[in-house]
């Protein structure tokens, strides 16, 4: 649910929206006092809504502190377009997304406070309902489910549904969707919704609640944050506070108001609800060392260690936290979360030095940019002085080479049928760039090296990808790159590329489309020719044209919404067994195919030219079925 290159999509809303600012709760300042950031509301009116309207979003939600003080809870934009109803502040409701983990990862550290948690235990220890293969040597201990380190594939079939019927309970679903472990603890981050919601199961199984009462009763309640429920559906007191999720169609200029999206079966994950008001109170409990208002939600010394750095690569770059993970800015250190579902978007920073914390949310499928656009404005604004932009070494041309290629990203399934996303996207390309950088794509940006592992944005476009690191072979060259602290990928070889892959697709398709015209050109001439000698070029025809409706069948099931692939209700994922039946005929077809196409070498058979690209087409069938095997899509694999 964390924002993730191949779950991003679609557009946004109505141009005439954008320059409406609405409700705005802020917390009065004494008189004699001086401000502590003169001129905010109206520095951040004018931002966010430059950016409602260059982004086409629908709304958007703004929380600042600073100080120990609330300076802003603000709304911008419409919760509901066609009703224009503004968004406020104080009582809309957004979808914080994986921001919503932060509260998870609170309710574990109290419990650790306690004594009823030892975060260096076995997470078996904790659950009942399932237990967590032993896979490796080494168990899967209740901080690496912080730290995205268990090594667990990604699973998300199912993750997000818009029917409530769909709905099961959060053990229930896990236990039936536990994703394998691929990697050994501690080796790699890979970030998993998974593992934080069998942390908030072991939450519930600890404290004896469900993990909604349990994070009502021991954060929620307490802050005053009477606004915010992890509970879907929602509550009936809360239903008319929601915003709406919209996508924008940029053709009509129209906006499309979408279904509720629920992600409750792993709750603890992402699910929350919330307002800017009641994100406000968390956040000054953060940065007030677990207090709020007078009620503490943690001791002083966990707080600060939630905070502090538990698991890095130790070349440089950021660290995670005990949750929250580290981000830097000209100098300014962070910690925070950011967020993703469908149509909401949404970070949170914090910087404990300087006593801020932000949050904004947004309504929209696409926001673009808007919210690194927000953050790195309003420090430049506040907070950074003019930095020296950095510089590589001379001699980095003559090294360069070493980073360079294709990166794939630890974060994939390797036991489904979705693994297939890998071959329309999800890899990062690291190439040579102008002034002795590297450009890391579709982050965008250049980096320029500080020493052989560490390289530094020279763009200042984004806190989460300020710097990057590389871990390197024995002959000095980059074999995996660390991006986030959570988002980590390895270099591929020319054979595992998915632009490899991508190009030997394309032969596939020229040559079964070559086959088929080569029949329909051909039909008159084998009138004559005995049926078992036709029996190559016709099983050639129906694999060729089964593997053709496949490509194109199967494609279009992930063009009409990636997303709905998500939910087996959704209209695209009935295609996708559809698409998985073709394949298997197919395979059942090419069996046949190889053993003719050797009696046609053993009895003479046509011409040679005609048999070498009868063979070649044969050959690329069954290479072509390896591939297809190697993205989990022979059989009915999800």
């Amino acid at each position: 649910m964390k924002r993730f290159a191949f779950f991003r999509t679609i557009s946004q809303v109505l141009c005439a929206l954008a320059g409406l600012s609405v409700y705005a709760v802020a917390q009065p300042q004494d008189s004699g006092t001086t401000e502590p950031m003169p001129g905010l509301e109206s520095f951040i009116d004018g931002l966010v809504n430059a950016q409602l309207k260059n982004s086409h979003i629908a709304g958007g939600t703004i929380a600042i502190v600073k100080d120990g003080q609330v300076l802003m809870a603000k709304g911008y934009g419409y919760a509901d377009v066609k009703n224009k109803v503004p968004v406020s502040g104080e009582t809309t409701m957004f979808r914080p997304g994986s921001t919503s983990k932060l509260f998870t990862y609170t309710a574990v550290m109290q419990l650790v406070e306690q004594g009823k948690i030892d975060l260096n235990a076995d997470a078996n220890t904790y659950l009942t309902q399932f237990q967590i293969p032993a896979t490796f040597e080494k168990p899967v201990k209740v901080v690496d489910l912080l730290t995205h380190t268990a090594g667990f594939e990604e699973k998300f079939i199912n993750m997000i549904v818009f029917d409530e019927k769909e709905l099961v309970p959060t053990a229930d679903f896990i236990a039936n969707t536990l994703p394998e472990r691929v990697r050994p603890v501690g080796q790699n981050s890979s970030y998993s919704n998974h593992a934080v919601a069998i942390a908030g199961l072991i939450v519930a199984n600890v404290s004896g609640m469900s993990f909604d009462e349990y994070v009502e009763k021991n954060i929620f309640q307490p802050l005053g944050m009477n606004s915010t429920t992890f509970r879907e559906p929602l509550p009936a007191n809360l239903i008319d506070n929601m915003s709406n999720g919209y996508t924008y169609d940029p053709d009509s200029e129209t906006y499309h108001q979408e279904k509720f999206e629920m992600v409750h079966m792993l709750a603890p994950a992402g699910s929350s609800s919330s307002t800017a008001a009641d994100m406000a109170k968390f956040m000054l409990a953060h940065l007030n060392n677990g207090s709020y208002n007078g009620v503490s939600i943690l001791q002083a010394d966990t707080a600060k260690k939630m905070h502090s750095s538990l698991y890095s690569k130790n070349f440089g770059g950021h660290a995670m936290a005990y949750g929250f993970y580290q981000t830097s800015y000209k100098g300014l250190d962070m910690i925070g979360h950011g967020g993703d579902l469908l149509y909401f978007h949404s970070d949170m920073y914090l910087l404990p030095e300087q006593n801020f914390g932000i949050f904004m949310s947004f309504n929209t499928a696409d926001t673009g940019e808007t919210r690194n656009i927000v953050i790195t404005s309003l420090l430049d604004e506040y907070f950074t002085k003019q930095v020296d932009v950095p510089k590589s070494p001379d001699n980095f041309a003559s090294k360069v080479q070493n980073y360079v290629g294709e990166y794939q990203f630890m974060r994939h399934s390797s036991s489904d049928f979705t693994k297939s996303a890998g071959l329309m996207g999800g890899t990062l390309s690291v190439s040579a760039g102008e002034d002795n950088t590297i450009l890391i794509k579709p982050l965008g940006g250049r980096f320029a090296q500080v020493n052989d592992h560490l390289f530094v944005s020279t763009d200042f476009n984004s806190p989460d990808f300020s710097k990057v690191t590389f871990n390197l072979d024995k002959n000095g060259v980059a074999d995996e790159i660390y991006l986030l602290p959570f988002m980590h990928a390895t270099k591929l070889g020319f054979f595992e590329s998915p632009s490899t892959h991508q190009i030997f697709l394309a032969i596939c398709a020229i040559a079964f489309i070559s086959i088929l015209v080569s029949a329909f050109r051909q039909r008159k001439k084998h009138a004559d020719i005995s049926k078992s000698q036709l029996m190559l070029p016709r099983l050639l025809s129906v694999v060729s044209g089964l593997n053709l409706f496949f490509l194109v069948f199967y494609a279009i099931a992930f063009a009409i919404n990636y997303q709905s692939l998500f939910a087996s209700s959704a209209a695209a994922w009935v295609m996708v067994p559809i698409a998985l039946t073709l394949l298997l005929v197919s395979l059942l077809v090419s069996i046949p195919l190889v053993y003719v196409t050797y009696t046609a070498w053993a009895r003479g058979e046509w011409n040679t030219k005609r048999r070498v690209a009868y063979t070649l087409v044969t050959v690329l069938v069954v290479i072509f079925l390896f591939l297809m095997n190697y993205y989990n899509l022979i059989g009915y694999k999800y």
